[in-house]
């Protein structure tokens, strides 16, 4: 597992710490939060504190509807999404790449939906994103 790099409850991320640590994978993160206001209209970002283990989390909701959690780490970070059943059966019904249907498959279904994540370290996988934001939104 990768190590935290903003654990410290008492000092939120701002800015620049993040494009410091996030490096060139910030252009990336960026281009995510920039698709999802020009596609969806408003979203709303807010750092949450949950643990000592995950650190700061950026949550990026639209209108009160959780959309995907970006978690931040030294040159790269993971972007966490929690699917319902409907959204499970489109992803599966997509284009995505297996790689990305297993993790959905084999994650633990709880009452909210199946958490899971994608690692993004390089652009290649920002078009993956997209069709998984779009999924969740329209499911």
């Amino acid at each position: 597992m990768a190590e935290i790099v903003f654990g410290d409850k008492a000092k939120k991320p701002d800015d620049s710490s993040l494009v410091e640590v996030l490096g060139e994978s910030g252009l990336i993160w960026e281009d995510i939060k920039r698709h999802l206001r020009e596609e969806y209209g408003d979203i709303l970002e807010e750092w949450k504190f949950y643990s000592q283990k995950s650190g700061w989390t950026l949550v990026i909701k639209r209108k009160k509807r959780t959309i995907l959690y970006l978690q931040p780490y030294k040159d790269f970070f993971d972007v966490f999404f929690v699917y319902g059943e409907k959204a499970v059966s489109a992803a599966e019904k997509s284009a995505l790449p297996e790689s990305i249907l297993n993790r959905v498959r084999k994650a633990r279904p709880y009452v909210e939906g199946r958490l899971f994540n994608v690692e993004v370290s390089a652009g290649d996988e920002i078009d993956h994103i997209k069709l998984l934001i779009q999924i969740k939104i329209e499911n």
